[in-house]
């Protein structure tokens, strides 16, 4: 049980990029292969590989494979229909994984877990109303756990755009030391317009950089595109430039993670290098396509589309973000309508268009 665990948690740790080496992977994998050499009856263990099969490889067929010989050993365990709810997502099947989180909570029903899961699978799919109702139980039953509160504040920015109903969920969370809170509440201010509050929230992170699986985007980069959108190009060619010498070092040493490519795509366009910025936002996306992801894939399409539009190629932008709001994913049109990162699309009649097209 302690190699199966030590493996789940070598997998989470590559997953969410802690460590993106293949020494992190390799590890995942040959503590499980010792789990399963000392007990092969062990469910914990067959869960284990299928958490390197969907966290480490990214092979959804072979983490279904081990997840099903899980579930055969321990049909009432949760944590295994939590690991299948979840590849079923990144496979693009959010129904089944509603269905699967449904019966998890049923078995777990006093578990968070259960309720940031739907609430993040609600969202995605735009179902607001619901995944606001599954981020408050979430609360209700972890109240000093951040997470739920910053996903749900998330939820009202792209419900409706209301950056006043995000900030009075944000007050609501516990202090903590990590980048979620500053995330989402500098994107609060952003919506309304309220600059220099954005830049002060940005002051508050607790670490240089914002990242997760599908983002990794240094504090200064951020900086850069809310000063060059207030209309501070000096300033913002400063921040772009120290956020460009991190991320090309950052590069050298993983030049296949795709959210270092989406981050110089935004980086060069900020300092008006078009080529360059398209070839990495574009790289990518073509590095973590649907795919491979249909949970975490439109993240980096919404990227590419920002890139487009720094760079003023807004025929091409336009058409990154009807694709992004034609499947499930974290892109509103309550959002774009208040973002002005997007200003530089308003003037199109398509644009306007697009939005009413998905508003029905």
């Amino acid at each position: 049980l302690a190699f199966a665990r030590l493996s789940s948690m070598n997998s989470r740790m590559y997953h969410y990029g802690f460590d993106r080496t293949e020494q992190r992977l390799g590890r995942a994998k040959d503590a499980a292969d010792r789990a399963l050499a000392l007990q092969p009856g062990l469910a914990e263990a067959h869960l284990a590989l299928g958490h390197y099969y969907y966290w480490g490889i990214r092979d959804y067929d072979l983490a279904l494979a081990a997840l099903e010989e899980a579930h055969a050993l321990a049909p009432s365990k949760g944590e295994i229909l939590l690991a299948n709810a979840y590849v079923k997502r990144r496979q693009g099947d959010f129904e089944a994984a509603l269905a699967l989180l449904e019966r998890y909570r049923v078995l777990s029903p006093v578990d968070p877990n259960a309720f940031v899961g739907l609430g993040e699978t609600y969202g995605t799919l735009r179902r607001y109303d619901e995944a606001e109702q599954a981020f408050e139980k979430a609360v209700s039953l972890q109240p000093d756990d951040a997470y739920p509160y910053t996903e749900l504040g998330l939820v009202y920015l792209r419900w409706r755009g209301d950056a006043d109903e995000a900030r009075a969920i944000l007050a609501r969370a516990p202090h903590v030391e990590n980048t979620e809170p500053c995330r989402v509440g500098y994107q609060a201010e952003l919506l309304d317009r309220d600059f220099e509050g954005a830049l002060a929230k940005l002051d508050e992170c607790s670490g240089s950089v914002l990242e997760a699986g599908t983002f990794y985007e240094p504090v200064d980069l951020v900086r850069g595109i809310v000063l060059q959108v207030s209309g501070n190009p000096e300033l913002a060619r400063e921040a772009f430039t120290t956020a460009l010498d991190h991320l090309e070092a950052k590069l050298q040493n993983s030049p296949d993670d795709h959210r270092i490519h989406a981050a110089l795509g935004l980086a060069y366009a900020g300092l008006d290098r078009s080529e360059e910025a398209v070839r990495h936002g574009t790289r990518a996306v073509e590095l973590y396509p649907l795919a491979k992801d249909a949970l975490g894939a439109p993240v980096l399409m919404i990227n590419l589309a920002l890139v487009y539009t720094m760079v003023g190629q807004n025929e091409d932008a336009l058409s990154s973000l009807d694709a992004a709001l034609s499947i499930p994913s974290i892109l509103s049109t309550a959002w774009l309508r208040k973002d002005p990162r997007w200003d530089g699309l308003r003037d199109m009649e398509g644009f306007e268009a697009m939005l009413r097209k998905h508003e029905r």
